[in-house]
């Protein structure tokens, strides 16, 4: 479940990595937000915020699947 949560950290990221520096310190969240009001480019950031969504879903799905797997063992 980290990895999920890894994919939705965007306070701390951008509260501690200074400006100038983003580039070392970007996670999809924050590229979506530099993008989408930044940038002025609300379409591409919109499409950018949904191909997360369906990618975290996707991960909790398979992390689901393991999880229940490894209860009937």
């Amino acid at each position: 479940m980290s990895i999920i949560g890894a994919f939705q950290m965007f306070d701390l990221v951008y509260a501690m990595v200074p400006s100038n520096s983003m580039e070392w310190g970007r996670t999809p969240v924050v590229m979506i937000y530099e993008i989408g009001f930044t940038r002025f480019r609300g379409g591409l950031g919109t499409a950018m915020s949904i191909i997360l969504f369906a990618v975290i879903m996707i991960v909790t799905f398979l992390f689901q699947r393991v999880a229940k797997e490894d209860k009937t063992v």
